[in-house]
């Protein structure tokens, strides 16, 4: 059963169930106040497009989620179904976030947020998902069967080592990951649908991403290309490519010099937001 919040205090809310299948959401407040609506960070978990806990990506973001609270934001943390726990697709996985978007538009009187200043971070996964959030249309196929249809903006996306194009062939040139469990129809069509890269167009939101040079998880041409894409589609963008950095940026075990790591990405991430809402 869905939970309604009580008013904009730190709480932890359930936005979806359905069956067994509880997503939930902590929601923490601004520290400082910026106006009497504040924009809001929806950070969203990785982890193979597979269930996580809601506060753990928080609890990897901290730094990004403290700056940002000091600087006027409210900051949501969600889970979501996953294809092994849950047994859905990519298509009801994106149908979670866009109804965590529409949860947070549903109560924004309640909870003192903007619908319309949304900003969405990720990483892995959770980047992928990130970046889906911020450039697909809510209202088209991919939001299916959204229990809030309530309207929102996302304004801006952080993603860190995303997945940009989920590759119906050549897939060792974009990633080593099994996601042909996600997909109903194994077409080039769904494969495509769901990649962000085929998103892009003039209007999509500004976006920082930042992939370690020797991540063979995700691999870093998945935001090569991706920023590639956006600055000639004249988006502002800023890419991050981190030497020495394993997946999510973090040094890579054979690495012994000093590399840019992940505090570093979520302190940039943390000031691009930051000037969008400032632009």
């Amino acid at each position: 059963m869905n939970t309604a919040p009580i008013d904009n205090s730190q709480q932890q809310l359930i936005y979806k169930q359905i069956g067994n299948s509880i997503n939930d959401m902590y929601f923490f407040p601004p520290t400082q106040t910026r106006g009497e609506l504040a924009p809001i960070l929806l950070l969203i978990p990785g982890g193979g497009w597979q269930r996580n806990t809601s506060i753990s990506m928080y609890n990897m973001a901290k730094s990004t989620a403290e700056f940002l609270r000091a600087n006027g934001f409210a900051v949501a943390t969600i889970s979501y179904r996953g294809q092994q726990a849950d047994g859905v697709s990519m298509r009801e996985i994106v149908t979670d976030i866009f109804d965590a978007l529409g949860y947070l538009s549903h109560y924004s009187e309640i909870l003192k947020i903007d619908p319309n200043r949304i900003y969405t971070m990720g990483h892995s996964a959770g980047g992928h998902l990130s970046l889906i959030a911020a450039y697909d249309d809510p209202n088209g196929i991919n939001g299916q069967n959204r229990i809030y249809t309530d309207s929102f903006t996302v304004k801006g996306v952080a993603a860190i080592s995303p997945a940009t194009i989920l590759p119906f062939e050549n897939r060792e040139l974009y990633s080593p990951i099994d996601i042909k469990p996600l997909f109903a129809e194994e077409t080039r069509e769904e494969y495509d649908r769901f990649s962000p890269y085929f998103m892009i167009n003039s209007s999509t939101p500004p976006t920082y991403l930042a992939a370690g040079d020797k991540d063979d998880l995700v691999l870093p041409i998945h935001s090569d290309i991706l920023y590639k894409a956006l600055t000639s589609a004249g988006v502002n963008s800023l890419f991050t490519l981190c030497k020495g950095g394993d997946h999510c940026c973090l040094p890579a075990a054979d690495q012994t010099a000093s590399v840019p790591d992940l505090l570093v990405v979520l302190d940039q991430a943390a000031q691009f937001i930051l000037a969008c809402e400032n632009q």
